[in-house]
């Protein structure tokens, strides 16, 4: 057993960066301290622990099954100590903390753009840093504690976070004001399979959405010749070209040269949360910062 009265807490932050890097001298650098410093706290880690903890390989270190039971609730516990020893107060006008944000395309255009924009205003010295990343990569990096606020949908949300609904968005169909259809009020079902449409594929290259299946039951087929990576290029497709398009209603009314339509069929939308881990729960910062997110989508 552990004896915590002899147990120096550098060792924890020396733990969770091999952790996070899997390799002694990226955490050396990491912490700023030289790799044999690294090596020796490893040793007394191992004493304390009484675990190998660490398996050298030809490209850095593989963590044994005890080293990967402990690193959440380390990294968890010193993130907590963080909080307890820097939590005091918090002005914004002085603040300069740096927070990461997950966002896609969509939640850039719709939710960070006003927010940081806002931001700038009244927290003029923050620092923030958006990264594109996949549901799975966003739950990989915010577990490592490198992001602190996500954008998700219920579906890919991570267990281990907490997460409140921004909004509820739903879907319409985007054609450009110069498009021949684009002084009809509506369009039936057989106006908009006989249009080339566009789609957004995130994870790349795919012709088929939910649509496809809805109109697959309603015995019509479309023709999808655009597979884009984000609705921001897409968007310039529809405005440059016959190109058509679903796209979520308020990516649509940031756009105002788009003439839309309420489609002639129903296709789920989806809930956006803004999804943030457990860790960081009591900083007062960073519940400033979701207030500050809740306010602006409101």
């Amino acid at each position: 057993m552990i004896n915590i009265n002899t147990l120096d807490l550098n060792l924890l932050k020396v733990f969770d960066a091999i952790m996070d890097e899997r390799h002694i001298s990226r955490a050396a650098e990491r912490l700023c301290v030289t790799q044999p410093a690294v090596s020796g706290m490893v040793k007394r880690l191992r004493q304390h622990l009484d675990d190998e903890l660490f398996i050298r390989t030809r490209n850095g270190v593989i963590p044994t099954q005890r080293a990967e039971e402990l690193a959440l609730p380390i990294k968890n516990l010193l993130q907590q100590l963080n909080i307890i020893f820097n939590n005091q107060s918090f002005d914004p006008l002085t603040a300069q903390q740096q927070f990461t944000f997950a966002a896609t395309d969509y939640t850039q255009q719709v939710i960070l753009e006003p927010f940081l924009l806002k931001l700038r205003q009244i927290a003029p010295q923050i620092k923030c840093a958006v990264l594109n990343l996949s549901a799975d990569q966003t739950r990989l990096e915010m577990s490592k504690g490198n992001i602190d606020f996500a954008f998700m949908t219920p579906e890919d949300a991570p267990a281990f976070a907490v997460s409140k609904a921004l909004f509820k968005e739903e879907y319409v169909f985007a054609i450009s004001k110069s498009h021949r259809l684009s002084q009809q009020s509506s369009i039936s079902v057989k106006e908009f399979c006989e249009q080339p449409q566009g789609i957004v594929s995130y994870d790349g290259g795919s012709f088929r959405t939910q649509t496809d299946e809805v109109l697959m039951q309603l015995g019509f087929k479309r023709d999808v010749s655009m597979s884009m990576p984000s609705f921001s290029s897409l968007i310039n497709l529809i405005k440059k070209s016959d190109i058509t398009a679903i796209i979520p209603k308020k990516i649509a009314e940031i756009n105002l040269d788009l003439k839309t339509f309420d489609l002639p069929f129903e296709i789920s939308g989806f809930t956006k949360l803004l999804v943030w881990h457990e860790r960081t729960q009591l900083s007062i910062a960073h519940e400033w910062i979701r207030e500050q997110i809740f306010a602006s989508c409101k």
